[in-house]
């Protein structure tokens, strides 16, 4: 955490200086202006253009963060460079307006820059230049947060402009709900093998995969997800050792309320494990206890290639479950629950394949 307070520090110190010595009043909205666009691009497009290179086995752990701020750095400096050229002329309200400009803007694009970074960085596996939001046991209720929390600051700003003044059907909020908890819990075991990202194909939900079920009196939904045996580039989950290990906190089961036509709409809510098993190896069901907790996938867990892994999820009642996201990038459809008689002519639950 200190080191995230220094570099907090450092950056939006350094903006304020440069643009106090250097800047005009126009120099100055400019590159609040850029900065915000900045934002709103490499927030955008870090996700597609890091799938390019993870598929290309360049950088995969770190792809997502370096991303990131490459496009925010780039992005900032080019629209700045060509909003300057097209104003052209200077406008002088005095030095009293110039300085005021200069404090304001400086101030806010430091934060926004020092706010990526440090999101970037919250996408790459732990290390110095990072802070933990979670303890080593994981307690959702109590992140951990620097005393000015720039990467919520960012994440806050895209998903108002994205899903609001921006919108689009794609929202933010739906796809990445709680991004910042989303990818520190994702990193809990980078050091012991549990990747932060993983192939598009990687996870899968068969036919009858999802039903309801009575556990201690409570209906909660169960669903059995296939974890593919290949490497991150090829589509799979395994690193470089051809291993593959997992945290229940890696499953997060996107909800929304369901409409009578179909669609979709209120708050978005995410819901992780309570309980999993790996079918091929366990008969019964563990409770989950830390989200980070690490599931090695040995050779024994898989069958044609394929680990069956039963999740069950406390879906609260009036929500339907939509989405399925696994580590950083991957997210798939959820079907509805499968009938009795669906599940008498087949049932996936009942075999450990």
């Amino acid at each position: 955490m200190i080191v995230t307070i220094i570099i907090i520090i450092l950056m939006t110190g350094g903006c304020l200086s440069r643009f106090y010595l250097k800047n005009s009043l126009l120099d100055s909205f400019v590159q609040l202006m850029a900065s915000i666009i900045g934002v709103l691009v490499a927030f955008t497009y870090y996700e597609p253009v890091a799938a390019l290179v993870i598929n290309k086995g360049f950088i995969v752990q770190s792809a997502h963060g370096w991303c990131l701020f490459i496009i925010y750095a780039i992005t900032t400096v080019i629209v700045a460079v060509i909003c300057d050229q097209i104003v052209g002329s200077n406008i002088d309200l005095g030095n009293g307006a110039k300085i005021a400009a200069a404090i304001v803007c400086g101030l806010l694009v430091g934060l926004m820059a020092s706010g990526v970074l440090i999101a970037s960085f919250g996408m790459d596996p732990p290390s110095v230049m990072s802070y933990n939001r979670f303890d080593e046991t994981i307690i959702l209720k109590n992140p951990k947060k620097p005393i000015i929390p720039v990467d919520s600051l960012v994440t806050g700003l895209y998903a108002w402009m994205a899903d609001g003044a921006m919108g689009s059907k794609k929202k933010f909020s739906l796809y990445h709900t709680d991004l910042l908890d989303q990818i520190h819990i994702n990193r809990h075991r980078t050091k012991e093998g549990a990747a932060l990202v993983a192939g598009k194909g990687t996870i899968s939900i068969p036919r009858n995969g999802v039903k309801i079920v009575d556990y201690d009196g409570q209906a909660i939904t169960m669903a059995r997800v296939k974890i593919k045996n290949s490497k991150i580039p090829n589509g799979g989950a395994t690193d470089k050792k051809g291993n593959i290990a997992i945290t229940p906190g890696q499953f997060r089961l996107v909800c929304q309320k369901k409409r009578p036509d179909g669609s979709f709409s209120g708050d978005i809510k995410v819901l992780y494990p309570v309980t999993y098993r790996v079918a091929t190896k366990n008969k019964f069901h563990k409770k989950v206890s830390d989200l980070g907790e690490l599931i090695a996938l040995e050779r024994n867990s898989f069958v044609n290639k394929m680990a069956p892994v039963d999740l069950t999820f406390e879906v609260p009642s009036g929500i339907t479950a939509r989405y399925l996201q696994f580590r950083n990038n991957v997210m798939i459809e959820v079907p509805g629950p499968a009938t009795e008689e669906e599940l008498k002519e087949n049932d996936p639950f009942a075999k450990n394949g």
